[in-house]
Protein backbone atom coordinates (compact mmCIF):
# COMPACT_ATOMS: atom_id res chain seq x y z
CA UNK A 1 0.00 0.00 0.00
CA UNK A 2 2.58 2.28 0.71
CA UNK A 3 4.41 1.80 -2.24
CA UNK A 4 0.55 2.88 -4.36
CA UNK A 5 1.32 6.14 -2.24
CA UNK A 6 4.32 6.66 -3.23
CA UNK A 7 4.23 6.37 -6.82
CA UNK A 8 0.71 8.45 -6.66
CA UNK A 9 -1.48 5.76 -7.22
CA UNK A 10 -4.76 7.20 -5.52
CA UNK A 11 -6.78 3.55 -5.81
CA UNK A 12 -7.12 1.61 -2.68
CA UNK A 13 -6.21 -2.23 -3.11
CA UNK A 14 -8.55 -4.53 -4.09
CA UNK A 15 -9.38 -7.96 -2.75
CA UNK A 16 -11.88 -9.71 -5.04
CA UNK A 17 -12.74 -13.28 -5.57
CA UNK A 18 -12.98 -12.26 -9.17
CA UNK A 19 -10.32 -9.69 -10.09
CA UNK A 20 -10.86 -10.07 -13.71
CA UNK A 21 -14.23 -8.59 -13.29
CA UNK A 22 -13.51 -5.83 -11.02
CA UNK A 23 -11.08 -4.76 -13.47
CA UNK A 24 -13.29 -4.60 -16.36
CA UNK A 25 -15.70 -3.30 -14.55
CA UNK A 26 -13.96 -0.66 -13.85
CA UNK A 27 -12.11 -0.31 -16.62
CA UNK A 28 -8.30 -1.18 -14.82
CA UNK A 29 -6.28 -1.73 -17.04
CA UNK A 30 -3.41 -3.15 -15.56
CA UNK A 31 -3.36 -5.76 -12.63
CA UNK A 32 -0.25 -6.53 -10.94
CA UNK A 33 -0.67 -10.47 -9.64
CA UNK A 34 1.40 -13.23 -8.11
CA UNK A 35 -0.72 -15.97 -9.37
CA UNK A 36 -0.09 -16.90 -12.55
CA UNK A 37 -3.46 -18.63 -13.85
CA UNK A 38 -5.26 -15.23 -12.38
CA UNK A 39 -2.85 -12.99 -15.02
CA UNK A 40 -3.21 -15.62 -17.66
CA UNK A 41 -6.95 -14.66 -17.83
CA UNK A 42 -6.17 -11.01 -17.36
CA UNK A 43 -4.27 -11.05 -20.27
CA UNK A 44 -6.45 -12.81 -21.86
CA UNK A 45 -9.05 -10.27 -21.73
CA UNK A 46 -6.71 -7.50 -23.18
CA UNK A 47 -5.83 -6.50 -18.75
CA UNK A 48 -2.07 -5.87 -18.38
CA UNK A 49 -0.77 -8.36 -16.72
CA UNK A 50 2.40 -7.75 -14.35
CA UNK A 51 3.39 -10.97 -12.24
CA UNK A 52 5.48 -10.66 -9.25
CA UNK A 53 8.03 -13.36 -9.36
CA UNK A 54 7.54 -15.64 -6.74
CA UNK A 55 9.03 -18.63 -5.83
CA UNK A 56 5.84 -20.65 -6.66
CA UNK A 57 5.82 -18.94 -10.17
CA UNK A 58 9.34 -18.17 -10.81
CA UNK A 59 9.66 -21.45 -13.41
CA UNK A 60 6.81 -20.36 -15.70
CA UNK A 61 7.29 -18.03 -18.50
CA UNK A 62 4.13 -17.28 -20.55
CA UNK A 63 3.47 -14.92 -23.61
CA UNK A 64 0.85 -11.60 -23.17
CA UNK A 65 2.13 -11.52 -19.05
CA UNK A 66 5.11 -9.05 -18.00
CA UNK A 67 7.31 -10.45 -15.10
CA UNK A 68 8.58 -8.23 -12.17
CA UNK A 69 11.42 -9.21 -9.55
CA UNK A 70 10.83 -6.00 -7.44
CA UNK A 71 8.91 -3.00 -7.26
CA UNK A 72 11.55 -0.53 -8.64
Amino acid sequence: ILWLKNNGIDLPPVFEHNKIDFCKDNKISILIEDKLDTALKGAKENIHAILVNRGWNDHIYKSKVYRTYNYD
